[in-house]
């Protein structure tokens, strides 16, 4: 059997068996990743031969970082914000606290002079102290010391626990505030940035 082919046929079957690759090469000349076409704008711009799309998709890179960067410092201020509220929070709870303590002290010497001078009172008119109206008087003195204790006590820690948790709330909405302008930094400058790419 001959072996001979007909020209258009060889032809014909040559475009067929190669069509696959060739279809494949011109596709990656004209759709390049984009890692090959930002390679390409960086060649064009240090050899100084821009064009008026790189300079657009330039201006988008450049917004886009700034973007991220400007995102992520309000961040940190906001961080920081966080900090300081927790910070001064406690201390100003602490404080309160401290004064308390002090006003109890104090309301402790008062009431033991103000005890000291009922004793020594009935004690120079000869009357018992143990029983009667003098130990009553006696021990009212002391419910009444007792009684402005546990009102000072009370109200410092109701004022200590809503200096807390006013602080708390400040910083948590500080922290909040962070990470809003984190992700909006970070969706602005992808924004700009697959911008910038379609320029190229």
């Amino acid at each position: 059997m001959s072996a001979y082919q007909d020209p258009f046929m060889r032809l014909a079957s040559g475009f067929i068996n190669n069509a696959p690759s060739a279809a494949a090469g011109v596709a990656a000349a004209t759709n390049p990743t984009a890692g090959q076409r930002f390679k390409g704008f960086m060649g064009r711009m240090d050899a100084g031969t821009m064009t008026g799309a790189d300079y657009m998709a330039g201006a988008n890179f450049l917004q886009g970082f700034g973007q991220g960067i400007a995102g992520g410092l309000n961040a940190a201020n906001f961080g920081l914000n966080a900090d300081q509220e927790r910070m001064f929070g406690e201390y100003n709870a602490q404080q309160i606290e401290f004064a308390a303590q002090r006003d109890v002290k104090r309301r402790e010497r008062a009431g033991k002079i103000q005890l000291g001078r009922v004793r020594a009172a009935y004690g120079a008119s000869g009357v018992s102290l143990s029983s009667g109206s003098p130990g009553e008087v006696i021990h009212a003195e002391q419910f009444a010391v007792d009684r402005d204790i546990a009102d000072i006590e009370y109200d410092a820690d109701a004022a200590a626990f809503a200096t807390r948790f006013g602080a708390e709330l400040r910083a948590t909405n500080y922290e909040q505030q962070a990470q809003a302008s984190l992700l909006g930094g970070a969706v602005s400058m992808a924004t700009s940035l697959v911008t910038g790419m379609a320029y190229i």
